[in-house]
């Protein structure tokens, strides 16, 4: 066994489109918890080794004291088949937390993503010609890799549709299993969870500012402070820019209306996930009918 000089006491991995930003946003805020700066940042290589320990390190360079250190991108239960033996070659008694969401209303929230993007197509194309939108939802045969390599005390499974229960309680879930102060309350914890980035055509204005300056003009230090209350960070700011930029002559204004899932694709889509559904019941051991139709 490799050991690294940082160690990764905790990964989430996923699922995309099930509240992993919300999730994060929580763990940010506990006082014993320390978060990779980016969210989604990625440990591996594309050879499945473990990248320069200096720029793992710069991750997690603002941690203080003695805080649990993880990271969580949403793609590494589904993306790479390396992933996991990665990550069992490099932190073997790593914590794993998965969250998984209804997987057709995770289709749908992923292709609502690819449209907000500038793609122009309907759910039912989407769904056959994009397959990724599928397969992310294939949980239990994404999570068999890992349940091959980890014993199952390592995993939190979580389900999405519990946050609108009761989101504390939610996270206090987390809290527990990582062995941190558990009776701790985030401020993120009612916040919205996944806003979708089709609200970004309300920041349109954002196109015609120089961001490398916003920091020098009183009305774009005004403006930043403004869209800061509302949780928009200079980061955003920046995607936000171009990404309008980049779409708003490809978007039109009804184009942006959630269009209805069709009846025969919904009931394609439960049929596809029917069988995953049940093996992965039996393996969280979790009753999962809120799911089957």
């Amino acid at each position: 066994m490799i050991k690294p000089k940082i160690n990764i006491n905790f990964i989430g991995i996923g699922a995309a489109r099930a509240a992993t930003t919300w999730i994060t946003d929580c763990l940010k805020e506990h006082p014993e918890i320390c978060i990779s700066k980016n969210k989604e940042f990625d440990l591996f290589d594309s050879k499945g080794l473990l990248k320069n320990e200096r720029e793992i390190k710069r991750q997690f360079s603002y941690c203080s004291g003695k805080k649990i250190k993880g990271i969580y991108p949403p793609f590494y239960l589904a993306f790479d088949k390396k992933i996991p033996l990665s990550i069992k070659k490099y932190f073997p008694d790593v914590k794993i937390i998965v969250c998984f969401r209804n997987p057709v209303e995770r289709a749908y929230s992923h292709y609502l993503l690819e449209k907000s993007k500038g793609k122009n197509i309907s759910f039912e194309k989407a769904v056959k010609e994009m397959p990724k939108i599928v397969n992310y939802g294939m949980y239990y045969k994404n999570l068999k890799r890992y349940i091959d390599l980890f014993p199952i005390n390592n995993f939190l499974f979580l389900i999405y549709e519990d946050i609108g229960k009761d989101p504390i309680a939610f996270i206090q879930k987390i809290y527990r299993f990582l062995e941190v102060k558990d009776n701790f309350v985030p401020k993120n914890a009612y916040k919205r969870i996944n806003p979708n980035i089709r609200d970004r055509r309300k920041f349109a204005l954002i196109e015609k500012i120089d961001t490398s300056k916003m920091k020098k003009n009183f009305w774009t230090r005004s403006l930043i402070n403004i869209l800061k209350k509302i949780n928009i960070d200079n980061t955003t700011l920046h995607k936000i820019k171009k990404w309008n930029i980049k779409n708003r002559h490809k978007i039109k204004p009804e184009e942006y209306k959630k269009p209805p899932i069709k009846k025969e694709t919904e009931e394609y889509l439960h049929n596809t996930y029917k069988k995953d559904i049940e093996k992965l019941e039996k393996t969280i051991r979790k009753n999962l009918d809120q799911w089957k139709k």
